[in-house]
This record gives structure tokens, sequence and C-alpha cells, in this order.
């Protein structure tokens, strides 16, 4: 097989682009074809270690290219240009990561307009205006809109323990995606996190609405949505919301859930490179104080590889 290397003069990408982020790009589209070699691997994970600003600016790419089209500017720019079907070269050709990057991942990373953030391994409690309570967990962004007539909220990524109150006169919305949470008087955890985002009901209904799909998700259920088919079953609510008591208890649940999780709370930033292993079923039940040896435990339990870039990330392939 013929061991391929991006082209890092190519003239589809932006010349004033960040080279890291040139090269990260090309590395991206390069990893997910079908000319990826065992040699190509040695040397895009070479480059990876190299230097805090490859690990970095790759980690970003893969965030902007997993979460970019559920951001109403990108879903305008893609109808716009038709380019339903772009590739990653074509997505920096369009504006899309020099946009992004650029602004050092202002949507999706950064979100400095949110009314609430919180750092990695911090759990807030917070009370909004209308006596609703939050409990909020590590990495997690989030805003809110009320009004005499409205209580709106978005959650831009991590997750929220909501105890709503309960008016009527003022129903309350959660936009997550392009679905929206209708769960006044409600108890729900929501996860949001690179298009995957998960709804678990503690008490009384919540609705999920999503196009022209809308779904009454009961206590003691949850709905997985996003990239995928919402579809609701019944769920064990001790585990599922550990993490409000200091764990993790994620119990045959794909990868792609189970490093979300951990990037909230580790100090490090996990990136799997491999979509087959995002989807892989795993176990996974650690306290949050010991989090640190949840890869030895993973890499136990399921045939990965791990390995760690400067800047504090460790990609998983």
């Amino acid at each position: 097989m013929r061991n391929y290397q991006p082209d890092w003069n190519s003239d589809d990408l932006e010349p004033d682009a960040d080279p890291a982020l040139r090269e990260a790009v090309l590395w991206h589209e390069l990893k997910n074809g079908d000319t990826f070699s065992e040699e190509t691997k040695q040397r895009f994970e070479a480059w990876l270690v190299a230097s805090p600003e490859n690990a970095r600016s790759f980690a970003e790419i893969d965030a902007i290219w997993q979460g970019a089209r559920e951001l109403p500017q990108f879903a305008a720019l893609l109808k716009k240009k038709r380019l339903a079907k772009m590739s990653r070269r074509a997505f920096v050709a369009g504006g899309g990561v020099t946009l992004c990057a650029a602004a050092s991942g202002l949507w999706l990373s950064n979100h400095p307009f949110a009314d609430f953030k919180t750092a990695k391994g911090e759990l807030r409690y917070q009370t909004l205006a209308d006596g609703s309570q939050l409990e909020i967990a590590g990495r997690t962004a989030a805003s809110v809109d009320f009004s005499e007539t409205r209580r709106q909220m978005s959650l831009h990524r991590g997750e929220i323990w909501f105890d709503m109150k309960q008016a009527q006169s003022r129903p309350f919305d959660i936009a997550i995606g392009d679905a929206r949470i209708q769960g006044d008087g409600a108890q729900f955890a929501l996860e949001a996190s690179n298009g995957n985002h998960v709804l678990t009901v503690g008490s009384h209904q919540t609705e999920l609405l999503q196009g022209d799909r809308k779904l009454s998700v009961n206590a003691g259920q949850q709905v997985v949505f996003g990239k995928i088919r919402a579809d609701i079953f019944e769920v064990d609510l001790t585990s599922e919301l550990a993490w409000r008591e200091g764990r993790l208890a994620y119990v045959s649940q794909p990868m792609w859930r189970i490093v979300a999780g951990l990037n909230r709370w580790s100090g490090k930033q996990i990136v799997i490179l491999d979509d087959a292993i995002a989807q892989r079923q795993a176990t996974l039940i650690i306290d949050i104080n010991q989090i640190d040896n949840a890869l030895d435990d993973l890499r136990h339990a399921l045939p990965i590889q791990t390995f760690e870039a400067p800047g504090g990330y460790i990609f998983i392939s």
C-alpha cells in the first residue's frame, strides 16, 4: 500500500491559517480516509506528540468537525453552499475552520458569552431567578434567557441536573443542538457533547422536540439523540446520576459517552481517534477523585491503545 502524507501546501486551504491548524485539518482528512497505513499512522502519532500546538489543533479540528453542523451559523453555510457532503478540506475552503479555529473554538470550546461555565472537575450549585435548582457538572457551559412570558436556556456543552420550578404561565424550554427539551416541574439530567446528547428523567415527564418528532420521556427513562435516531429505554437512575455523588458509573455504555464524562472531571483532555472505538461499549465505575486511573481500567477491558501528547492530551486508538 502506498504511504500517503498530507500536502502541507495544498491550495484548498486558507493560506494564512495557523500552520498547526492546516496540518491538523489534513491529518484529520487523511486519518479518516482509506489510505491510512500503519506507517502513516506512526508518522501521524509522531506529529501529534511533537508539540502542544499539534495536539491542541487536532483536538480542536476534531471537535469542530463533529459539532459544527449543529451550530445555526454553520448550518446556514452548509445550506447556502450546498456542502452537505463536503470534505474536511472543502470545509476549510468554505471558511468554517478558519472562522472557528481563529476564534480559538469560540462556539465549540470557550463559549465566552455563556451565563454559567464550570472548570474541569468543578461541581456547582446554581439557583435560577424562578427558583429552579441546577447542579452543574465540570466543563459545562449554558446560557439563560428569562422574560415575563418565557423561561429559556441553552446547554452548549457538559451536563446539568435540573430541578425545575413549575410555572405553567411561563413554560421552560432548553435548547440543545437542534432539539428542545420541555420539562416544567420535572427533574432530569441533560448531557451535551460533540453532537451526542443524553436526556435522563428523574421525576415527572419531559418532552423532547426534534424536527417533526416529539417524544415523551417519563421518570426512570432515558433518550440518546443528536447524531443517531432518538429512542427511549429504561435506565438505572442510581448509575446514571452517580456523578452527583462523586462517582462515574457507566454500565455497557459507548466509549464516546464515557470519554465525554471523563473529560468533564479529569485534568486531561481525551480524544478518540477511531470512530469504531467511539461506538464500542464498555463499563467503567470509578470515584471521581480516582479518575486518573480510569484509562488503566479501560485498557484492561478493551483492546485499545493510548498515548499522551504535550499539553495534557491523551489520544485513544
